[in-house]
């Protein structure tokens, strides 16, 4: 059975527009936050959305707007330094006296279609917890690790077992790709604990519950039997040349590639883009 969805909620503006128009691009103070917006504000190009730049905190921006969960209706936002104060300049808000529950609330109310984050580094301390945040938004978070090579976005893979596939995701992921002129495909993971599916009945269920449902005109899938998820995701990535992993925030392929690391620097294995969908 494919899943047609869960706690995610797709950006109800995308159904009709084809764009997520908000994108939300977290600015940490880690060096490489200024590379990883530049990367954020070409996506939301692709996709004719509106970039947010969020800080936090910067003690030198403290007189900039603050927004707090419930309380944003008719703000005016600031434009990001360094650009003018135009249509298209990237509007900047000051997020660093919100935690997760209220930056998710802030979130969903603006209907933000993505946020994107430098992944933690060692010598900077977590100030955002990114499970609690996860746990409350209708958005995917988009993590870019340390080790990633800044670049255009080409490849992008789903990792799910097929049985609980979800059609949702797969058709924000279309609409991503189309944007990117990205390739995308799906790769099947066996669930921990379910036995295998033949090869034959995987391509089949593929053509039948995920093909013929997406706006897309060339999606791959990818079959392995291989148990072990970190090996399998390092053939995607080094082997098929990847840079974007999607996954299921508290799944059976997040727990087994990031399992306690979300907060903290990414294991070495991740060298890719990781996009995480709410559970």
């Amino acid at each position: 059975m494919v899943y047609s969805g869960g706690n995610f909620e797709l950006y109800r503006r995308s159904k009709t527009s084809g764009t997520m128009e908000n994108l939300l691009f977290i600015h940490d103070n880690s060096p490489r936050s200024k590379k990883g917006f530049e990367f954020a504000a070409s996506i939301a190009a692709r996709l004719n959305a509106r970039i947010l730049l969020a800080r936090r905190p910067v003690p030198q921006l403290a007189g900039s707007v603050k927004v707090f969960a419930g309380n944003s209706g008719g703000l005016r936002l600031k434009p990001a330094d360094g650009f003018a104060e135009t249509e298209s300049a990237p509007a900047e808000i000051n997020i660093s006296d919100m935690d997760a529950r209220k930056l998710a609330h802030w979130v969903n109310k603006e209907e933000i279609g993505m946020i994107i984050k430098c992944a933690a580094e060692d010598r900077i301390p977590v100030q955002l917890n990114l499970d609690i945040l996860l746990s409350h938004i209708h958005c995917p978070l988009l993590l870019i690790p340390g080790n990633w090579a800044i670049k255009h976005l080409e490849r992008i893979v789903y990792l799910a077992d097929l049985r609980y596939c979800r059609c949702d995701i797969t058709r924000y992921l279309a609409r991503l790709a189309n944007a990117c002129e990205a390739r995308l495909s799906v790769a099947h993971l066996t669930k921990e604990g379910m036995v295998h599916i033949e090869e034959t009945y995987a391509h089949r269920l593929f053509e039948e519950q995920v093909r013929c449902k997406l706006k897309y005109d060339r999606p791959g899938f990818h079959y392995t039997r291989e148990r072990d998820v970190i090996k399998a995701t390092d053939v995607l990535v080094k082997g098929l040349h990847h840079d974007l992993l999607v996954m299921t925030h508290n799944r059976y392929h997040f727990k087994q590639l990031i399992a306690q690391s979300l907060n903290s620097r990414l294991p070495s294995h991740i060298q890719a883009l990781l996009l995480i969908f709410p559970g």
